[in-house]
């Protein structure tokens, strides 16, 4: 059983850079400290879980070495559950209860993460770490040694895990001894800390109890609490950076109270993530170890958007001509899904168009009313190379302005394409005429494009 270590960080800093979970990504750790380039006057949090999953968790500790031994880098690195599910076998521990020994946020509370600790704290520690990859973590110390065949042997114990031959509790624990070096071990268990709060931001690994004071919190809850959309703010008011929770479209979500940064570096489709969180200016390196900038996902309300200006401005505009012929871009913000979409489908075409709806197909006793809804609510194209007297609106805004009219109405139905690319039929059907929400979350009103700050 163990109290969490959390410490307090005042100072002024130009840049305060929070980096997500590495899982054993030493060359997207590398890559991304070239790109961001810490500073004196920067303070770097890195938010945990350094091992498992990826290839190289020994050289990801290496590099963090490194970072804490130079003078010229002010760096404070948290524990992440991962982290201490070694600690757990190098201390030899029975169950998960003796390390966590509550996951309680109140003596009454019975929750979701109360159900997770109950899971956690009854297995043994080796078992535990087996299920969450150690073997990685294991196999990038073995490989280097030469008095053993390492990478065989942890093949083994991790087959025999699997099949359920045999306890394997104390060959994990006795392999963890053998291969992680004391110095690995003193950083995790010494120079990690579980939480670290600043003037205006609390950064934890997994998240913690919202009504609680951060010097309360339970260490289980810092170390396996989820991110989610419904996290009530802090009661210290501040502002919760965590890691640890990978959303599904493993993009950065920020709620205005609480951000996650941990975007899946070890997937294939992952990314490593930095974000000063004074500024909100983010950094990522993709599988290719390759310097991107995708958008944050916003919340207003339940309501999740993302700002086409946070892209880099040649891909925003191929987003937004994409956009136009196929959701509903509302004050410079689109859906997440969208924007996932365009990523798979989209991105790498030039055959884009926008889709335009002629208004001499409208009868004149309709047209008062539907060019009085779209002054209100939309835009008009207006394209340079359209000859006098041309009067389109777009096709979203006609379907929009459609769905409000009697189910008896005759509907009109012809489009103009204003570039030389026309979808298919179905696609119109498809895509041109959908709104983008997740499936969670109630189709969406004009009310909300327009409660969407810029």
């Amino acid at each position: 059983m163990r109290n969490a270590t959390i410490i307090t960080q005042k100072g002024r800093y130009s840049r305060i850079l929070a980096i997500g979970d590495m899982h054993g990504c030493v060359h997207h750790l590398r890559t991304l400290l070239d790109a961001v380039q810490p500073a004196r006057e920067d303070l770097v949090v890195t938010l945990g879980d350094y091992i498992d999953r990826g290839q190289d968790s020994k050289g990801v500790i290496d590099t963090l070495l490194e970072l804490h031994r130079d003078p010229e880098v002010n760096i404070v690195s948290l524990r992440g559950n991962h982290d201490a599910m070694l600690l757990m076998c190098i201390d030899t521990l029975e169950e998960g209860r003796d390390y966590w020994p509550t996951g309680k946020c109140h003596a009454d509370s019975d929750d979701e993460m109360f159900d997770l600790w109950c899971e956690v704290a009854a297995q043994p520690p080796p078992r535990l770490w087996l299920a969450n990859q150690a073997i990685s973590t294991l196999a990038s110390f073995g490989k280097l040694r030469s008095d053993r065949n390492w990478t065989g042997y942890l093949k083994d114990i991790a087959d025999e895990y699997w099949k359920g031959l045999r306890n394997i509790n104390e060959t994990m624990c006795e392999a963890t001894a053998e291969l992680v070096p004391q110095e690995y071990i003193d950083f995790l268990r010494e120079t990690c800390v579980d939480a670290v709060e600043t003037d205006s931001h609390i950064f934890v690994h997994g998240g913690l109890c919202p009504d609680l004071p951060l010097a309360d919190q339970p260490l289980f809850a810092l170390h396996w609490a989820r991110f989610d959309k419904a996290w009530k703010p802090h009661v210290s008011g501040k502002k919760v950076v965590c890691g640890h929770t990978p959303q599904p479209d493993l993009l950065v979500h920020d709620l205005g109270h609480a951000v996650c940064l941990d975007t899946g570096a070890y997937m294939a489709k992952g990314f490593l993530t930095c974000m000063d969180v004074l500024s909100g200016q983010t950094w990522q390196i993709n599988d290719d170890l390759q310097l991107i900038q995708q958008p944050v996902v916003h919340y207003d309300g339940k309501v999740p958007f993302v700002r086409i200006s946070d892209l880099p401005e040649e891909e925003s505009k191929r987003f937004e001509t994409w956009l136009m012929s196929h959701s509903v871009p509302f004050d410079g913000c689109a859906w997440p899904r969208d924007y996932s979409e365009w990523q798979v489908t989209g991105k790498h075409t030039t055959k884009e168009g926008y889709a335009a709806f002629p208004l001499k197909n409208v009868p004149e006793h309709e047209l008062e009313a539907l060019l009085k809804f779209i002054d209100q609510h939309g835009t008009r194209p207006e394209p340079p190379d359209d000859p006098p007297g041309t009067r389109r609106i777009w096709l979203r805004d006609y379907r929009r302005w459609w769905d409000q009219q009697p189910a008896n109405r005759q509907r009109y139905f012809e489009v103009d394409f204003l570039s030389y690319w026309a979808p298919r039929q179905d696609e119109l059907e498809k895509g041109l005429f959908r709104h983008m929400p997740p499936d969670d979350y109630r189709r969406p009103k004009w009310e909300d494009y327009k409660s969407v700050s810029k």
